[in-house]
């Protein structure tokens, strides 16, 4: 049975995996769709589409953020690139290994041929970029769908997959997965304030010894 169920999930495996990424995020949620739901009991899917939306707004957020601090220190980060590979080719040159200048220049006239004797491969990367890229919207969409209806009507769907099981086992299964699910969220959330406490105390670090994108590295972290 693991076995057929392993197989299934390979053939099903973006599907699956948006369905798990959604249980995530459902964990963390969950607690703010009840609040909500309280205050506005009717109709239940603009609980499910405002908490849905505010899970969405805080993500881009971060993701806006990230960008935008990278996006503003283009220059700096161009500059030490720069001053990296400079001080790489002159330690090259003379540190232990002695390199030679015609050896560096032989070097990157390889690369430059090799990649204009591979331009085949090189677009077939490129379409299998472009097949990744559809293949993260489509899972992305999937994600937000599964979200919203677990949200929505998350106490019908579990109560479906306990009809699937014998009669006899419904009330222990239903008692197991409800405790279980408690002990899900609460590990989600514990993970959620364990990350911000990280990306607090190093952003701090990180400002105060001075390093680029202090902000955004805390972000990520």
């Amino acid at each position: 049975g693991v076995y057929v169920l392993a197989r299934i999930f390979g053939r099903v495996e973006l599907v699956a995996m948006s369905f798990v990424l959604s249980l995530f995020l459902v964990a963390i949620l969950h607690p703010l769709e009840r609040r909500l739901n309280a205050l506005i009991p009717k109709p239940r899917s603009l609980s499910a589409l405002i908490t849905l939306l505010i899970g969405i707004a805080v993500l881009g957020g971060v993701g806006y953020f990230v960008i935008w601090q990278i996006t503003a220190h283009t220059d700096q980060l161009n500059g030490q690139i720069t001053d990296f590979v400079n001080k790489t080719e002159h330690w090259l040159k003379t540190g232990p290994l002695h390199v030679k200048s015609q050896d560096l220049d032989k070097l990157a006239t390889n690369v430059t041929d090799s990649l204009k004797n591979h331009k085949g491969t090189l677009i077939s990367g490129a379409i299998e970029t472009v097949r990744t890229v559809v293949e993260m919207l489509t899972a992305f969409l999937l994600i937000l769908l599964s979200t919203f209806f677990l949200l929505r009507d998350g106490d019908q769907v579990w109560n479906w997959v306990v009809r699937l099981f014998p009669r006899v086992a419904h009330e222990r299964l239903d008692r197991a997965g409800r405790v279980g699910w408690h002990t899900f969220g609460g590990y989600m959330r514990g993970q959620l304030i364990i990350a911000l406490f990280h990306g607090i105390t190093i952003s701090i670090v990180l400002v105060i010894m001075q390093v680029p994108l202090a902000a955004a590295l805390g972000v990520l972290i």
